[in-house]
């Protein structure tokens, strides 16, 4: 069993290369995969990330797109392989 309060999801500040300000990703809403348990996501501001629990450990999946550029107020698994996320 792993301790999911010890997981840390924000991994610092980092700057937002359109106004050139740094900002610091705040979690708003974290879920778990309801069609693979071992999945879960954590979206806020500046942030979207995906992790993987694989035994007693926790990777980051990589995503391919620059998250500092939106606000992601929450998010809502279709499948094991698609998230629709709401972004202001």
């Amino acid at each position: 069993m792993i301790d999911l309060a010890s997981v840390r999801v924000v991994h610092g500040s980092v700057i937002n290369r359109m106004t050139k300000k740094e900002i610091t990703p705040h979690v708003a809403f974290i879920s778990f995969c309801p069609y693979a348990t071992n999945l879960f996501c954590a979206t806020g501001s500046a942030l979207f990330k995906l992790y993987e629990i694989d035994h007693q450990t926790v990777n980051q999946q990589m995503i391919h797109f620059r998250a500092e550029f939106y606000v992601f107020t929450c998010h809502c698994w279709l499948d094991a392989n698609s998230i629709l996320v709401l972004k202001i």
